[in-house]
């Protein structure tokens, strides 16, 4: 009997269609969907040509799996399609039963029940593709667990706030790196971008989401500032400072930003020159790194701002650069009367010139504080430049007699040219006046670190230095 099979048995799925295709007859039809062991292909084929409803509803509502989705897409049976779209354990089948429903309001219903209920994510994704009652979104919004759907519910909902929490939730919460993605590009709440920029976030496509949306859309100023203050992420952060327009929030930023991948960010946004001179110095006083510090500092003119800056700043690099700017002679007087650090010192000494008056240099030599160093002293030694600039004689005998300093009196001598001032010193009798010393810092390379530096005394006596001067004037 096998060999006279009929051709809609072959176990060649293909050509048991083609065949149940040319088959019209009804009932022929009826016993292949029927056939227990006919295969898939042929049993589909046969319910796709029937053509009486109350066969097609008894298939879709009675039939087994195979054959009740294909019995459903052919059904349009009203009352057939509503108690599928309720009752069937196959949560796909009732979205296709709800999807052919002329019931509006049951068809929703049937979709949100499949979203809330089903196990099988395929027919859940299929269910909120359907889905559009704003009451029953929010529902399924509000008890579903899954990032997926949760995501597509929320891109339906025309309630922003819970569609943006939704967003934020996804885009923070989310297991996979796809959905926090998806979640990004969909949030337009500043605070929601905000709080998942500060996310410690390893995943380099989220990252790049995070960027884009910094990038593409304009948030509040306060946002990007956020950002650019608190994210884990340099890059990040560099790009929402790039963002940043408000001089305040530019100088709050720059005061915080220490890391090395942001500051040329911040650098180049304050060598635009585009802010008060009160913010430049701000940042220049407060910055937690120094080239922050200096980018503002080279956009300040006020000269008593820079010199504020030259007295008081705790980094030596910022003072010497705003030592650089200064102009005012009685100003630079006042900063190199009170600085000790070599570095600063030397950018002082290369401020001295003519444009700055006999009076404040001979007020420099007498009041600074500059402690004289034998290593370095002809390029920091703050009282030996002012007096090498010093030629007006009365000034230099004011500072032999009066300076504590026994450094700078014997350096003033050196410096006169009056020979009757010098030959009164040189013929001075007071020996307590004439004999002056001074502590200077001698190279010592007896150190256990190889070369160290001590502390030791000098004494000289100032008529001697009077009479080697006389001589060298041809006296």
């Amino acid at each position: 009997m096998g060999l006279f099979k009929p051709a809609w048995q072959s176990k060649n799925g293909e050509k048991a269609r083609k065949m149940v295709e040319n088959i019209s007859d009804q009932t022929k039809l009826l016993r292949i969907a029927r056939y227990p062991t006919t295969n898939w292909e042929a049993r589909e084929a046969a319910i796709n040509k029937l053509t009486d409803q109350a066969v097609l509803a008894d298939f879709a509502k009675h039939g087994d799996q195979y054959v009740r989705g294909y019995a459903i897409k052919n059904l349009t049976d009203q009352v057939a399609l509503a108690y599928i779209a309720q009752n069937d354990e196959k949560y796909y089948n009732r979205c296709e039963a709800a999807e052919k429903l002329t019931d509006k309001a049951l068809a929703q219903k049937t979709f949100a029940d499949v979203v809330k209920y089903a196990p099988n994510t395929h027919a859940c994704n299929r269910a909120v593709r359907n889905l559009t009652d704003q009451t029953m979104l929010a529902e399924v919004a509000n008890c579903s667990s899954d990032y997926d759907i949760l995501i597509d519910v929320a891109k339906k909902l025309t309630d922003h706030a819970l569609a943006q929490k939704i967003f934020i939730d996804s885009a923070m919460n989310a297991p996979q790196a796809l959905q926090r993605c998806l979640a990004i590009y969909n949030l337009t709440d500043p605070v929601g971008i905000a709080d998942v920029a500060k996310r410690e976030e390893k995943e380099a496509d989220v990252q790049k989401a995070i960027l884009t949306m910094i990038t593409s859309q304009d948030f509040p100023q306060e946002t990007y500032a956020d950002i650019a203050k608190h994210s884990p992420q340099s890059h990040i952060r560099s790009r929402a400072f790039a963002k940043l327009t408000d001089p305040a929030l530019i100088a709050e930023v720059a005061k915080k930003e220490v890391h090395y991948d942001v500051r040329p960010a911040v650098i180049e946004v304050l060598k635009r020159g585009l802010f008060s001179q009160e913010l430049y110095a701000d940042i220049a006083a407060n910055a937690a790194y120094f080239e922050i510090s200096m980018a503002a500092v080279n956009q300040l003119t006020d000269q008593t701002i820079l010199a504020d800056l030259a007295k008081n700043h705790n980094d030596s690099v910022v003072r010497s650069c705003a030592v650089h700017r200064l102009t005012v002679p009685a100003l630079i007087a006042e900063v190199a009367k009170k600085e000790t650090d070599n570095f600063v010192c030397e950018e002082i000494i290369k401020r001295f010139g003519a444009n700055i008056s006999q009076e404040i240099y001979a007020d420099i030599a007498k009041c600074c504080v500059k402690d004289h160093d034998e290593n370095y002293m002809k390029e920091t030694d703050i009282c030996l430049a002012a007096i090498r600039n010093l030629t007006d004689q009365s000034a230099l005998a004011d500072l032999v007699k009066n300076s504590k300093d026994g450094f700078a009196r014997n350096a003033a001598v050196d410096r006169l040219t009056d020979k009757g001032i010098l030959t009164d010193i040189a013929n001075g009798t007071d020996d307590s006046f004439y004999m002056c010393s001074w502590l200077q810092k001698v190279l010592d390379f007896s150190s256990e670190i190889g070369v160290g530096s001590e502390t030791k005394q000098f004494s000289v006596d100032l008529r001697e230095t009077a009479r080697k001067r006389l001589a060298k004037l041809g006296c």
